[in-house]
């Protein structure tokens, strides 16, 4: 195996999750910025290019994404988060979370930021405050 393609099973088993966390990663690898490539692979993995508002999803689920910022991957999902029976907002939350327990990166349904979702890649039906597989 060669260095290139390498870095591109690197990137492909961090899109995947196999063999390694899907939650923040560093896109420079020896002073080179690879977030081009990881966006491509994304791509190729099924990943596309939309905003949080972009995304249809009913209450009870959760679609993966990935939010790139500075040279850095944040995987996480996009959800409906209730307040209560009438109140509640679309966004996404990264897996990575701050002390007090909230989403480092969140980004609201009315952002122009672009994420990049996996529309086939759910988590289904909410029980309590738990998401089990469907």
């Amino acid at each position: 195996m060669n260095r290139s393609s390498d870095i591109i099973d690197a990137i492909d088993k961090i899109i995947a999750g196999k063999n390694v966390e899907r939650n923040v990663h560093s896109l420079v690898f020896d002073g080179e910025d690879l977030t081009d490539l990881f966006l491509k692979r994304a791509e190729f993995a099924g990943f596309i290019k939309t905003t949080v508002g972009g995304v249809n999803l009913d209450y009870d689920e959760r679609v993966a994404a990935f939010a790139v910022r500075n040279s850095t991957a944040y995987f996480g999902w996009v959800f409906i988060e209730r307040f209560n029976a009438s109140k509640s907002r679309k966004l996404f939350g990264s897996d990575i979370l701050n002390r007090r327990g909230d989403w480092v990166i969140q980004i609201p349904w009315n952002s122009r930021e672009y994420i990049y979702v996996h529309p086939a890649e759910r988590i289904g039906r909410e029980s309590g405050s738990d998401f089990v597989l469907e």
